[in-house]
């Protein structure tokens, strides 16, 4: 397996650290987790602009057509950043979701708004147990002519304050004894009535979380993303996805705190000498 990053790669993780340094200094991502929805709309444009809101998407949608390990580069310095954003919910939570199983007419309404930065997707999943598992996808989507009516609550909801659609799963029945029969994805309209945003109070302030709670909220077939009853192993390739492009976001961070330590423990002066040469700071720096 070849580690080394090609020439295309090396270019955006220079790019992407010249841009986060530049447009994402730790004074506003401590503004943005002041914020109730955690979002910069001046960020998000420019984002769109540099091309990598679409950055995995098809040309033909308007994306960049890209790898998804090209897309691991740039969560990597988005890690370093701790840039708090939608990017990864709209990218990877929604938007591989509707272009792997989307209709062709769900595809060309929605892909290009995101690749543009005219939309903000995320997903709602996780229900009272607060586990991602098939189990716990309890809230009940009722059909009605060309419509379902969808009715629950969903929790742990990421930047769902600041997003224009929300992948929601729902069960629509059940045979036998498999809980991952029986769950379909809609795509929510968040202007919709019916649609209820409340924040929850976690650990992580740059990945605001909420609460998502749906009232007899009635929602089109054209918006079914994939089939219906089939939608839990949609979710488990978009789960894995996201796990991996958040490892690469931790692997940035984590790069970020070494350096600015091993930086910090050369220059900081203690006793006449520079602490970096003491044997126990050596030690933690090796680890």
């Amino acid at each position: 397996m070849e580690f080394i990053l090609n020439e295309e790669q090396a270019m955006l993780k220079a790019m992407a650290r010249d841009f986060l340094e530049k447009e994402c200094p730790k004074m506003l991502v401590r503004e943005l987790m002041e914020r109730d929805n955690g979002h910069s709309a001046e960020l998000w444009k420019k984002m769109a602009d540099v091309g990598w809101l679409g950055l995995t998407i098809p040309e033909e949608y308007g994306g960049a057509g890209m790898t998804f390990r090209d897309l691991t580069v740039l969560c990597e310095e988005m890690g370093r950043a701790m840039l708090p954003s939608a990017f990864l919910p709209s990218l990877v939570l929604a938007g591989m979701p509707i272009l792997d199983a989307g209709s062709a007419q769900l595809k060309q309404e929605m892909l290009p708004k995101l690749c543009r930065g005219e939309a903000i997707f995320t997903a709602a999943v996780a229900e009272e147990d607060g586990d991602f598992w098939a189990e716990g996808v309890q809230m009940q989507a009722i059909r009605q002519e060309n419509e379902y009516v969808l009715n629950g609550s969903k929790l742990f909801v990421p930047n769902a304050a600041a997003a224009d659609y929300i992948l929601v799963a729902a069960r629509t029945g059940r045979r036998g004894g498999d809980p991952e029969d029986g769950i379909t994805l809609f795509l929510v309209d968040t202007s919709e009535w019916g649609v209820y945003v409340a924040p929850l109070q976690t650990m992580d302030e740059t990945r605001k979380q909420y609460e998502l709670t749906l009232t007899q909220l009635a929602v089109p077939n054209k918006y079914i993303v994939g089939e219906v009853g089939k939608g839990w192993q949609i979710l488990k390739k978009a789960a894995m996805q996201m796990t991996a492009a958040l490892c690469a976001d931790a692997v940035g961070g984590g790069q970020w705190v070494l350096d600015t330590t091993v930086t910090y423990v050369k220059d900081r002066v203690q006793f006449g000498v520079v602490i970096g040469s003491f044997q126990a700071i050596k030690h933690k720096c090796a680890d």
